[in-house]
């Protein structure tokens, strides 16, 4: 018989989201819990109740259980049960009277008594910790949306050291990393750094959304001050970004005004910089606002995963190029006296949209497809660039 002590499958989106709708339910019970007045008791009794159905709904889900039109409380034990084997659900009966609590609180306006409601969120917490290992194989307290990222997302390690230091308190840090989140997924594209010493040098392609008139070695003499100046962004093309994403561009601008400014250049190994804006990170009301920016940084973050999922990918209409070195040049047209985008990065799969002669018919570019950070990016390689085709 199958003990359950591993996960038998991954959890789907709908299951994910709901295991962590029971966990924050049940967070609300416990603060109205401890305020100790009857009307925060009444909401106590009947959001922790809600946790454990919602908790319910997301095992029958992954368990495949058949449910009814109208499902009774009971009936979801039983029915989870049944799919358990010879396991069985601890806390039954703690469980079916924190229910009737809830039916007289909620029907009849009898509020709890407050000297068990604190036992009640004890079992229920004890039966969350046990029940997910039983059923789930995985710490009910460690099930986060940041699941739904691929692993080959820098964001996704990052955001798990972001709850992990908002779980634990650490609010400065957490701030400062969800900010990481950010930089990677918008503001290093509007690094001009690779411009300083002239035409973009870097082998990465990274200046899509930085303002054009900053892309010059001119600018960063006379107006970069500090490594952050290496971020200059053309608003315009950031909000139209973040638009077409799906991102409300005003949740991006808080997360900015509430987080540090740092950067990391394109180099390999680089490390991270932040910038010392103690205004940021002070004490009073942190918690709220580290709240506000984790909880909009993942969203963003599976927004954009969501998003790369649907968009183009390499298909029977595209075929793969070799190119004759590392770092080719990329330009915006079919044209080498046209705008340098960037470089092509060393060791990514690049791949051919078509063939087309230069402007001036003396020479010919490959229209090239690449993924980068998550990001399919396209632009026009010379044909003597490209080595086989």
């Amino acid at each position: 018989m199958d003990d359950h002590k591993e996960p038998r499958a991954e959890l789907s989106s709908a299951v994910l989201r709901r295991l962590v709708l029971a966990r924050f339910l049940y967070n609300q019970a416990l603060e109205n819990a401890v305020l100790r007045r009857e009307v925060t008791e009444f909401a106590a009794i009947n959001t922790l109740q809600d946790a454990i159905e919602v908790f319910f709904l997301a095992a029958t889900d992954y368990l495949n259980v058949d449910l009814g039109k109208k499902t009774e409380f009971e009936q979801y034990i039983d029915k989870v049960n049944d799919r358990l084997g010879e396991k069985e659900l601890p806390f039954r009966r703690r469980l079916i009277e924190i229910n009737k609590v809830r039916v007289l609180s909620k029907h009849q306006g009898i509020p709890p008594n407050p000297s068990e409601l604190m036992g009640y969120l004890q079992a229920a917490r004890e039966f969350f910790d046990q029940a997910a290992a039983l059923i789930f194989g995985r710490p009910f307290w460690a099930v986060s949306l940041v699941d739904l990222l691929p692993e080959t997302d820098e964001a996704k390690g990052l955001l798990l050291l972001a709850e992990r230091q908002f779980h634990g308190g650490d609010y400065s840090e957490c701030l400062i990393t969800c900010r990481k989140v950010m930089f990677i997924k918008y503001e290093c594209r509007g690094s001009i750094e690779g411009y300083r010493d002239g035409r973009f040098s870097e082998p990465i392609f990274a200046s899509w959304l930085a303002a054009d008139y900053a892309c010059s070695r001119e600018f960063i003499a006379n107006h970069v001050e500090t490594p952050f100046d290496f971020v200059h962004l053309d608003h315009s093309r950031l909000e139209s970004e973040l638009m077409k994403d799906g991102i409300d561009p005003e949740v991006y601008w808080n997360i900015s005004r509430l987080t540090p400014a740092l950067y990391r250049s394109g180099k390999e190994g680089a490390d991270w910089l932040v910038k010392h804006e103690p205004q940021k990170l002070a004490a009073e009301g942190i918690e709220d606002r580290a709240s506000y920016v984790l909880d909009n940084t993942i969203d963003i973050a599976l927004r954009l995963s969501a998003r790369k999922k649907v968009l183009r990918r390499p298909t029977s209409s595209t075929f793969p190029l070799k190119l004759m070195s590392p770092c080719v040049t990329i330009y915006r047209k079919a044209d080498a006296l046209s705008e340098v985008l960037g470089t092509v990065p060393g060791g990514v799969d690049v791949y051919g949209l078509y063939g087309t002669p230069s402007f001036d018919r003396t020479g010919y570019f490959w229209r090239i497809l690449f993924e980068m950070d998550g990001r399919w990016t396209e632009g026009f390689v010379s044909g003597l660039d490209v080595s086989r085709q």
